[in-house]
């Protein structure tokens, strides 16, 4: 079924009803780069922390060591008193433990170094984002100004929708107009030739009945059940006439006259000619009279049961 987009809370009700069609149109608006910063820092994130964990380890170590190193030198302290002579062997010793202290210092600057370069690493790319953050907003802007651009699209096209169904309209009033003086043209042209084709058809013309006559026939044999749009059809009739045959009985002529024939036409012919046929106890031959026939009324005019007669265009 067609979405139909009049107003910018109906493209919203749509995009929040429809996530494919938020993402689509994310992706359609935001450049590559954009769409994969979340991503990417999030990349970044975990590898940094990963670091920190590493060195957080390698930090632990070091405070187990020294721990260990104070724990020796307590102990070299509680003794020093009775190890007097022994003083200049744990004087070296713990030189050298100094030694280690030093380079596990050493250490830490380098790795507090580190913990530096890392901090202004993110902080650039805490800049790098504000920026990001700030062209996300610019863009949305852009596409509320296009939101705003296609509501007033929407609101032209509205406009010219009216006015092609009014236009459409006035050309159908033309078509029906055309038709009905085309309609009127070939009822004429019938009038003019119905002698010609009651000559087709074998008879000969006596008379066109009229609307009071064909009044008379009705009111002379009246039809209680006959419906009331057949009986008003039937004074509707194009051309209803009368004749003879070659032995001089009398034979009725029932002629519906379009431009182009269809089903109507051969259905009320048929229709008013088994009329005649019950009013008059006589037979009577439906004709349709006109410049082209509708092939959806060939098959009741090559079955003969209804005559065709064409008229000049």
């Amino acid at each position: 079924m067609a979405t139909t987009i009049n107003t910018i809370e109906d493209l919203v009700r749509v995009l929040d009803e429809n996530p494919e069609w938020l993402e689509a149109l994310r992706t359609r608006l935001l450049t590559r780069e954009l769409i994969e910063l979340p991503r990417l820092f999030a990349e970044f994130a975990a590898s940094v922390n990963r670091r920190f964990d590493e060195q957080d380890k390698v930090l632990a170590g070091h405070t187990e060591t020294l721990a260990e190193h104070g724990r020796i030198l307590a102990g070299h302290t509680e003794t020093l008193a009775e190890h007097g002579k022994i003083l200049a062997g744990h004087t070296e010793t713990l030189v050298e433990h100094g030694k280690i202290l030093a380079e596990h210092s050493s250490i830490l600057v380098e790795q507090g170094k580190v913990l530096v370069e890392h901090s202004k690493i993110l902080a650039e790319h805490g800049k790098t984002l504000a920026q990001h953050t700030s062209m996300l907003t610019e863009q949305d802007k852009v596409l509320a100004g296009h939101t705003e651009t296609l509501a007033e699209h929407s609101r032209i096209l509205a406009g010219h929708s009216e006015e092609f169904v009014s236009v459409k309209r006035e050309a159908q009033l033309m078509r029906d107009d055309i038709g009905d003086l085309k309609g009127l043209r070939a009822e004429s042209k019938a009038v003019k030739e119905v002698a010609f084709i009651a000559d087709q058809l074998g008879l000969a013309l006596t008379r066109v009945l009229t609307v009071d006559d064909l009044l008379a026939m009705l009111r002379a044999q009246p039809f209680p059940d006959l419906p009331s749009n057949v009986r008003a059809s039937f004074l509707r009739a194009d051309i209803i006439a009368e004749a003879v045959d070659e032995a001089g009985e009398t034979r009725y002529i029932a002629v519906e006259a379009s431009y182009t024939v269809n089903g109507r036409d051969t259905e009320r012919a048929l229709r008013n000619a088994e009329l005649l046929t019950r009013l008059t106890g006589k037979p009577a031959r439906a004709v349709a009279a006109g410049c082209r026939l509708d092939d959806r009324s060939r098959p009741v005019i090559e079955s003969g049961e209804v005559f065709w007669h064409e008229l000049e265009r």
